[in-house]
């Protein structure tokens, strides 16, 4: 699950794990994947961010940008 508000960045997955494995120092290769690859019962959705606007206008509930800068 991804909660982003698309003015504050969002990120695929293959970019998430490659920002975690830069913070861990580690030297493993990401290799992107297609949904396709790995067929599954349950449907994907072609676009699943979820925007976080509603937890701050709502909830006063602020969540940063993800990435390290």
């Amino acid at each position: 699950m991804y909660i982003t508000s698309l003015m504050k960045g969002c990120a695929l997955g293959t970019i998430f794990a490659v920002e975690i494995l830069k913070l861990a120092g580690s030297d493993c290769k990401v290799i992107p994947c297609r949904t396709e690859d790995f067929p599954t019962p349950a449907a994907r959705p072609a676009y699943s961010v979820l925007d976080k606007n509603k937890l701050k206008t709502d909830f006063n509930f602020f969540i940063p940008y993800w990435r390290v800068l």
